[in-house]
């Protein structure tokens, strides 16, 4: 009760850009702030110039964000998001950040 959760994100080569947020709203857990990580990183990248037009690899140790990006996002959305989905607010932006990038972007353990 009343502790608030952080997420830190770093780009090698561009320390510049690296940095550490809180996690905003009343759902103050490691799942979303593994997610808003990502979602940082996603949104840094896409308008930093030095940064499009290249391959963008995020590395996190949550298994939950990796699959849910790479392999269960896949049937949400082919389902229409029928199912009640914990996050769907962080996994929706995500998505959609990803896709605005031309370059490949990989999400990896």
């Amino acid at each position: 009760a009343g502790s608030k959760a952080g997420c830190g994100v770093y780009f090698p080569g561009h320390p510049e850009l690296s940095c550490k947020v809180p996690l905003s709203g009343e759902h103050q857990t490691n799942q979303r702030a593994e997610l808003e990580a990502i979602r940082h990183a996603l949104s840094i990248a896409n308008k930093h110039p030095d940064l499009q037009g290249a391959e963008l690899e995020i590395r996190t140790d949550s298994q939950y964000a990796i699959k849910g990006l790479t392999e269960w996002s896949v049937n949400w959305e082919r389902s229409n998001w029928e199912k009640e989905i914990k996050n769907r607010d962080l996994f929706e932006d995500i998505l959609k950040l990803r896709r605005q990038r031309e370059e490949q972007v990989y999400i990896r353990y």
